[in-house]
Parts: structure tokens; sequence; C-alpha cells
């Protein structure tokens, strides 16, 4: 068994994040190159226009983070609609969408998830009123399914929907056909992400786009010296196998606050951009060769189904304690790095006093689902000895 014997002595570990950068992108964070403080936003905006393909009814505002583009959407659209104050949205998602509604004085309506991970949409229907203001639909993980029957019913409401792409962001043009009515999209390019910089993101629209735009003029212009900080910090750990006790010095934290994109962290994202088709590609390939694995243990593991799925995240449901607890461990010991995802909303804190209904399956999965590595630049060794240690604990619990 030349293979096992080869994966299993003295395999490198396997980390779960790994920017895709190369040479173009450290020039550009690392200073080497000079960067204007504004073409880079409006080489991005076009940039951006493009892959996802938008027309000219379409505005873009590039924004410091996903959450930082969902507050602007949410700040216009309370201006508009002052009476309206509920956002409808998965319990099941991004703690930055629930500081984001209750830092703009909005009623989080919680509902929940399918067996896809991704929202319930006719619970998500039942909640709509006159005061809902936005339903946030989240296509979680770049997994996606057709939204029409939520976009027409919500429309007939009055309400308006916001599509959560922060980790769907792919090329579009023709192939998008299940958002070609929503009325908002989000996207994030933080690290995790498929095309990424140091942090950003950007709202786009093709409502409302006076009230946007005044809430547009209230955020602020960041320091460059932001992201180049942030960059080095990120290209020693991931790119010369540092940590931060070697680097000896906090990690620079991303700014959620109210403000624009970085023009370095722009730069980047035009890179990334014309990498992106290849990004996913590579991604899919990767998933496709580990779900053949999960697939074989049904009993004991869940992926999400295929279709329509770009793998962002790869995510994997366990069982139960017992077997999430011993495959953990085994992808520990073989040095395979896994991340963890949510837990529901309406636990956090303050969030559970907004919590109504049934929300069984939020509440059931959460403690059992892990991502696992399928970035572009695992070689297929690394995939295959990924498959392998998927396969070798279903033999042995499966």
């Amino acid at each position: 068994m030349f293979i096992i014997d080869k994966f299993l002595i003295g395999h490198k570990k396997i980390n779960f994040i790994k920017p895709y950068w190369n040479e173009e992108e450290f020039l550009v964070g690392l200073g080497k190159v000079p960067i204007k403080e504004t073409s880079p936003l409006d080489n991005l905006s076009n940039k951006l226009a493009e892959i996802v393909g938008l027309n000219q009814d379409w505005k873009i505002w590039l924004t410091g983070s996903g959450r930082c583009a969902f507050e602007l959407a949410l700040r216009g659209l309370k201006k508009k609609f002052p009476k309206r104050i509920e956002v409808i949205l998965p319990s099941y998602g991004c703690k930055g969408t629930l500081d984001t509604i209750l830092n703009c004085e909005l009623t989080p309506v919680f509902i929940d998830i399918d067996g896809d991970l991704l929202p319930d949409e006719s619970k998500m229907i039942d909640q709509i009123s006159e005061r809902t203001l936005v339903c946030l639909v989240v296509n979680l993980t770049g997994k996606q399914k057709s939204w029409h029957k939520l976009i027409k019913y919500a429309h007939s409401k009055g309400a308006i929907v916001v599509i959560d792409d922060c980790q769907n962001l792919k090329p579009g043009g023709k192939e998008i056909i299940y958002e070609d009515k929503a009325d908002l999209k989000i996207y994030s390019f933080g690290m995790g992400k498929n095309a990424c910089a140091t942090t950003g993101g950007a709202l786009v629209s093709r409502v409302y786009i006076n009230e946007i735009n005044k809430e547009s003029n209230k955020l602020i212009t960041p320091s460059i010296y932001e992201a180049k900080e942030r960059f080095e910090y990120q290209y020693q750990i991931y790119f010369k196998g540092k940590n931060a006790k070697i680097l000896d010095k906090p990690e620079p934290k991303s700014y959620y606050g109210f403000n624009t994109i970085n023009p370095i962290d722009a730069e980047l994202m035009v890179l990334q951009l014309g990498k992106l088709s290849n990004i996913i590609s590579q991604r899919q390939n990767n998933a496709a060769k580990i779900y053949q694995s999960t697939s074989n243990f049904p009993k004991i593991m869940k992926a999400q189904t295929k279709f329509d799925h770009i793998y962002t995240k790869f995510s994997l449901t366990l069982c139960s304690p017992l077997i999430r607890d011993r495959f953990f461990s085994m992808m520990r010991d073989f040095g395979i790095e896994l991340e963890g995802m949510y837990i529901p909303l309406h636990l956090r804190g303050i969030a559970n006093k907004y919590k109504s209904g049934n929300l069984d399956i939020s509440e059931s999965v959460y403690p059992y689902v892990y991502n696992v590595p399928v970035r572009p630049q695992l070689t297929s060794d690394e995939v295959g000895f990924v498959s392998f240690v998927i396969d070798k604990f279903g033999q042995k619990y499966g």
C-alpha cells in the first residue's frame, strides 16, 4: 500500500485558509508598486460589474467590508421606509449581519434553514408583513437555489430582497438565473473568500439609488497604511510560515467601521477578479473528489448537495457529538485543519429575545458543522490525502 504509506508518514499539515496570492499581489500589498488613491476604486468597480454581469441599471458602492455594505443598504432603505422596521434573515449565519441590523435600530426576525444550510424560503415568506423592510437571503458557502417565489411575494408586499453573496462571488452574465430580479446584493472580499484582499466589500443596487447615495457620502476614507499592515501580517503568516509569537505583535484587525474600501485592497481585488474563474474551477474540482468520499458514509456525515455550488466553503455535517469529536480528532491527528461554522444568531445574548417560531434545524445541526479545506492551491496529493482520511474515518465509524 504505497499510497497509504506515503500519506501516513510525514505528510505536511494542510491549512484551511491560504490566500490565492502570488507575486502580483505581493508587489501591491507590500508596497513595491505605487498605488493611486482613487483609480484602484474605479478599476475595481468596472471589473466587478464586468465579472458579475451588471448592466447600467445597477450602481456599485465599494465598502470596507461585507457588513459595511449591508449597513449602507439598511441606512438608505430605512430613510426611505421609516415605518418598516423588521429584517428577516436566517438565524444560522454570520454575526455581522445581526450586529448591523441592531446598529441600525431595526428588528431581526429569525427564520430556520433547510437541509442544505440555506434559508427556508417558505418560512421566510410566512414572516413577511407590512413591517418588513428587508428579506436577507444568504447564499451560504457559495451554494444557492431559486429565490423567484420569495422575490415575487416580497415585492407584492412592498418588502425588499437583499441577496447576501458574500460567500457567492462568481462570474455572472447569463449564468445568473436565480437572482435577476433581486433588488440589492452584497459582497465580501475578506480572508477566506474565493477572491480576497485583506478586507473589503461591495453593495450593488438597482433601486433607491439616491437614498443610498446620500448615506454613502458618510463613508470614511481609510488610511492606506492600514491595508499595508494587514497584508504584511498575512503575508508572514501564510507565505513565510511564521506565527504570531514569532512576529511578536497582535494581528491587525479588519476595520468594520462605516468606511470605503482601502485603495490597496481595491488593487488586490482587481488582480483577484482576473483569477476568479480559475479559483472557482479548482475549488469545484477539489470538492468533487472529497464529496465522493463523504457520500460513501451517509449515516455519519452529510455534505451540501452539489448543484449550483462554487465551494467557497465545503461544509460537512456530522451525525452526533461522538462522531463529531472523533472526526475532529482524526483530522487533527493527520494535520488537516478544519473550520467551525456558526452559532445561530438567536442563541447569541441579546438576540435571544427576538426568537419566535420553529428554529429546530438551526439548533440541531450547528454544533456538528465543519468546513473541510478545498482551497485552489491544494495539490492533487493533498486533496487525495483529505479524501483518504475521510474514507479511513468512514470505514472505522460508519
